[in-house]
C-alpha cells in the first residue's frame, strides 16, 4: 500500500520518502519536484489520420520525441480518426510521429494539425512547441 505526504498541492508517495536520510534530502526532494511540476505544462494536440490499407490488418504508433504514446489497430474505412494527443511537459520542442507497424502495408496521411488547448503552436508535420 502506498501512503501518500501532502505538501501542499505537492504529493509524494512513501516510496520516495523511504530512502531519504535526512530533513535536508527531503527538502531537496520537495524543491526538485516543485522546480519540475511549476515548469510542466499541459498541452491537447490533435490531427486527423486517415488509411487506406492494403493487408488486412494495419496498426500505426504514436510517439512523442522517442517516447511510445499509442498504438492503434486501424478498423474503419471511407473514416478519419482524429487523434488527441495529450502532453504534460516542460517548455521545449518535441516532434510528434504517427508511423505504421513496421511490417504493416497502407496508405498513411496525417493532416490538420493543431493545438487545442494550451500554449504551445504545433506546425504541419508534427513539430511541437511549447
Amino acid at each position: 500500500m502506498d501512503t501518500d505526504c501532502c505538501i501542499g498541492w505537492l504529493s509524494l508517495h512513501a516510496h520516495e520518502l523511504f530512502h531519504l536520510e535526512s530533513t535536508q534530502d527531503i527538502y531537496k526532494l520537495v524543491f526538485y519536484k516543485y522546480f519540475i511540476m511549476s515548469n510542466q505544462q499541459d498541452v491537447l494536440v490533435t490531427c486527423d489520420v486517415d488509411i487506406e490499407p492494403i493487408t488486412p490488418i494495419v496498426r500505426y504508433r504514436v510517439y512523442v520525441g522517442d517516447c511510445l504514446f499509442t498504438e492503434r489497430t486501424w478498423r474503419w474505412s471511407e473514416h478519419f480518426l482524429r487523434e488527441n494527443i495529450q502532453i504534460r511537459a516542460n517548455k521545449g520542442k518535441y516532434q510528434i510521429r504517427i508511423e505504421l507497424v513496421h511490417n504493416d502495408k497502407a496508405w498513411l496521411r496525417v493532416n490538420n494539425w493543431r493545438v487545442v488547448r494550451g500554449k504551445a503552436t504545433v506546425n504541419d508535420v508534427g513539430f511541437l512547441e511549447i
